[in-house]
């Protein structure tokens, strides 16, 4: 009876689901002049592996908070690793409207990752002016690598119009391991359609560089309440920099027992930067005896530190001294961070 049973089973189709990763990658409300209708552009992506066959759009549209439109469309497929931009055109109510909402999915296979297949905008009054804002060119100032903590970014940037804009915002920011390091904002006032404006920014480096390489990220920032960007990508302008390394360096040195019996030893930033607040650790034949907080450090300071054992450390007597006990600051070196004595009575 069990060997027909598994003759059953090895004899049944077996059914393999196809998965794709559906991304809305990004999603655009254009109001007509009539505001009687809205255009939905919608940027999706086929991350595979599988093409996605069947791909339907659901769109929700709200005023306030209440959902006033809700209606379907299909997109036609998409193959794995494809990209596409889809259009889609909205009748509206006669109330206004403050937040379009858009999902798609495959409506025959599993999605791997659902969660980047929706997304939501809020829409912009009919008073909004529409402008391009451009960064046309960026540049840092002096050569490189950056040495000194301050440098200057040269910006030249323009209005492609066509309505004119009140005051905005432009922010740079020191990115290093796709982390920003250091920022500067400034506000730049009313520009006309096609006037252009150029400034020079100020930038201070931070006290720590833990790279050789970064890039400067220029952005004009405009309200969004305000201004309706027709070409949001060229807002923003890179800039690789090569980066002077610029780290502290933690390490004791200078362990001493004196004929009282008082231990004393110092830790030192041999490094070119400034060190944060950090923990040293004091241990005795192998046994932690006692931590101490070791305070900011600039580069070549040093703190002294002290310890009286309960009784005469004996011949031979292993003391270790570990800098940087938990690992608190990004150093240029971690291997000097200990340093042992024995005790010569």
């Amino acid at each position: 009876m069990k060997t027909a049973l598994v003759l059953i089973l090895l004899l049944m189709p077996v059914v393999v689901f196809a998965s794709a990763d559906l991304q809305l990658r990004s999603l655009r409300a254009v109001m007509e002049t009539d505001n009687k209708t809205m255009d939905l552009q919608v940027a999706i992506s086929n991350q595979g592996p599988d093409n996605a066959n069947h791909i339907g759009c659901n769109i929700y549209v709200y005023a306030e908070q209440k959902l006033v439109i809700s209606q379907n469309a299909n997109i036609s497929p998409l193959a794995a690793n494809a990209s596409r931009k889809e259009t889609f055109s909205v009748d509206l109510p006669a109330q206004a409207v403050t937040t379009v909402k858009v999902e798609i999915f495959d409506t025959e296979q599993p999605d791997t990752q659902p969660s980047n297949n929706s997304s939501q905008v809020n829409i912009k009054p009919p008073d909004v002016r529409t402008a391009d804002l451009q960064v046309v060119e960026a540049s840092v100032q002096g050569e490189q690598p950056l040495r000194e903590r301050g440098v200057s970014l040269r910006v030249r940037v323009r209005n492609n119009g066509p309505d004119s804009v009140g005051q905005t915002r432009l922010q740079a920011d020191i990115m290093v391991f796709n982390s920003s390091v250091a920022k500067t904002e400034k506000k730049i006032g009313k520009l006309t359609s096609g006037e252009e404006f150029e400034l020079n920014m100020p930038l201070m480096l931070p006290r720590t560089i833990a790279s050789s390489q970064g890039t400067i990220v220029v952005k004009w920032n405009a309200p969004e309440d305000e201004i309706l960007d027709s070409a949001p990508e060229n807002n923003e302008f890179d800039i690789p920099v090569g980066l002077a390394l610029r780290l502290p360096d933690l390490l004791p040195k200078d362990i001493t027992l004196d004929k009282t019996g008082l231990l004393t030893f110092t830790i030192v930033n041999k490094g070119n930067s400034f060190a944060e607040r950090s923990v040293v650790a004091l241990y005795i034949n192998g046994a932690l005896i006692q931590r101490y907080k070791v305070p900011e450090l600039r580069a070549g300071e040093e703190k002294k530190f002290q310890y009286t054992p309960d009784s005469v450390l004996p011949n031979g007597a292993l003391v270790t001294v570990v800098a940087d006990y938990n690992a608190d600051v990004d150093e240029s070196s971690e291997e000097n961070n200990r340093l042992t004595y024995q005790v010569q009575q």
